[in-house]
């Protein structure tokens, strides 16, 4: 085994294989909990539950009274949750 090396001695490419495999098992870790992580893909930003169900996270601007959380819905197979 190799000997542990200083994150910032590492070359670049190091580096990222190394926050890659860290971010991997962290949300592994998260998800063994039955909790949900958070991810972006073409649509947008998402709720990954442990169960496979993606939860898509709609940003709106409210005029006004805010009618949510930080000004976001939380959307759930096309419908508001």
């Amino acid at each position: 085994m190799e000997a542990q090396k200083s994150f910032w001695a590492m070359g670049k490419r190091q580096q990222e294989s190394f926050l890659a495999e860290t971010t991997h098992e962290a949300i592994a870790r998260t998800q063994a909990l039955g909790q949900a992580t958070c991810h972006k893909d073409e649509k947008g930003l998402y709720f990954l539950a442990p169960t496979g169900e993606k939860r898509y996270v709609i940003a709106r601007k409210y005029k006004g009274r805010r009618r949510s959380v930080k000004g976001m819905d939380i959307w759930a197979n096309n419908t508001l949750v």
